[in-house]
């Protein structure tokens, strides 16, 4: 099966552009389709369970069962995991995708819940009108992602090995150990943070400084105390490879 995306570029007030490589219907297919056969083992220990289970519990209560299970595997499932793991079911984790809000921020209960709702709407026409809108829209959108402002990403890769070249390029050996209080930080310094990492390199020496600078000056406003001597580039490099108290 093909498999063709297209690239989201999301400008941050700080003068960075947050590159989102958009998952096409191929890997959202494949993805999707390692979800429902994790869903449908999960049904057959509970129909299993139930079968055991049904002369004490009598039909009532196994039909009832039967109901709210159902509803988990179909829904609660893909919410559990989204929320959870950052985003990620056991089959888009496999396959590198991620699912974010349209503004490239992490994904919310809200979002999720509405976007896997309208799951129920797909799943008579065995997912048909999704695929089809996944196809043709511009951002690979089904109807639950048009509806909770949502987006199926694959995982920026490149930052991570980018955040270990910078790192080195920019002798932050001393802050490798660096431990901060982020717990005011919202997901979008975080998203500021990793997009600087990934372009470092390519960035001009003085444009580098003035851009670390001006991300910094943010960062440091919302995080809890920072140890006296730590620069700019080190202290941004710090929160996008997830520097904090916990880590």
């Amino acid at each position: 099966m093909q498999d063709y995306h297209d690239h989201l570029a999301i400008s941050t007030p700080e003068a960075v552009d947050v590159v989102l490589d958009l998952a096409g219907p191929g890997t959202r297919i494949s993805s999707g389709a390692i979800d429902l056969a994790g869903q449908l083992l999960l049904g057959g220990l509970g129909a299993l369970a139930l079968h055991a289970l049904a002369d004490p519990l009598g039909p009532d209560w196994s039909a009832v069962l039967a109901a709210i299970g159902g509803f988990a595997l179909l829904f609660v499932y893909d919410v559990a995991w989204e929320l959870l793991n950052d985003g990620r079911t056991p089959g888009k984790a496999l396959l590198g995708l991620r699912v974010v809000r349209d503004d490239g921020r992490r994904v919310d209960g809200a979002s999720s819940a509405v976007r896997n709702l309208l799951r129920l709407v797909e799943l008579p026409l065995a997912y048909a009108p999704g695929i089809v809108m996944v196809t043709l829209t511009r951002r690979h959108q089904r109807l639950g992602d048009l509806v909770g402002g949502t987006l199926v990403v694959r995982e920026p890769r490149r930052t991570s090995r980018a955040l270990a070249a910078a790192a080195e390029g920019a002798g932050t050996d001393a802050a490798d150990d660096l431990r901060l209080d982020t717990a005011g930080l919202t997901d979008h310094d975080r998203s500021t943070a990793r997009a600087f990492a990934a372009r470092h390199a390519t960035l001009d020496p003085e444009e580098r400084r003035a851009l670390a600078a001006a991300i910094a000056a943010a960062l440091r406003a919302r995080l809890g105390g920072v140890p006296p001597g730590v620069g700019d580039e080190a202290l941004v490099l710090a929160v996008a490879r997830g520097a904090s108290l916990r880590g």
